[in-house]
Formats: C-alpha cells, sequence, structure tokens
C-alpha cells in the first residue's frame, strides 16, 4: 500500500484540498490515483480514503498533514475511532477498521 499511496499522493492531496460536493463521510465510488475509493471521511484538515474491504472490514489511507487527532472524532467520523493506524511516511496513514 505504500507505493500505491505514494504514486497516489498527489491526487489524493488535492482531492483532499479541494471543496470537493461530497459529502464528509461518503463519495460514490470514484478512482483517486490508482485506488478505487468507495467511502472518504472529512475532519479538519485530516481526510480518509476508504479503498478496500473485504465485507465488514475497511481498509484505506488517510491523509493528515497535522496528525492524527488525538480527541474522539464527530459522528460522521466516529467509525475511525475503531480503526488500527500504520504510519505509511510524511503525512500519509494507511488504517484498518475490522469487526
Amino acid at each position: 500500500m505504500t507505493v500505491r499511496t505514494y504514486l497516489s499522493a498527489p491526487d489524493l492531496q488535492r482531492y483532499a484540498e479541494s471543496d470537493d460536493p461530497d459529502p464528509p463521510h461518503y463519495t460514490n465510488a470514484k478512482r483517486i490515483g490508482l485506488f478505487r475509493v468507495e467511502k472518504v471521511w472529512r475532519h479538519g484538515r485530516m481526510v480518509a480514503f476508504g479503498t478496500d474491504g473485504k465485507l465488514f472490514d475497511v481498509v484505506g489511507v488517510i491523509y493528515a498533514p497535522d496528525g492524527l487527532p488525538t480527541a474522539p472524532l464527530p459522528m460522521e467520523a466516529e467509525e475511525l475511532d475503531r480503526a488500527c493506524y500504520t504510519h505509511l511516511y510524511g503525512p500519509w496513514y494507511r488504517f484498518e477498521i475490522g469487526d
């Protein structure tokens, strides 16, 4: 996932920094860089992209230029409170939400 994130970073960052018309916690599936993005959560400058998953699991990447939030997230992003995070590089993290 690190290589795909690195190669897709310009497109993901451009999306994260844009005023996208999608709601803050959901998007219609779309391709951004090398990822098929199924869900998007926004919280401040942090944007999480749900890219993969099986049945009840969600996996993806997070653009967090200010680091991951330390306080509980608002309701529209509360799924991410259950996530396990792995730092990839710079402002990029991998997350996984499993049941």
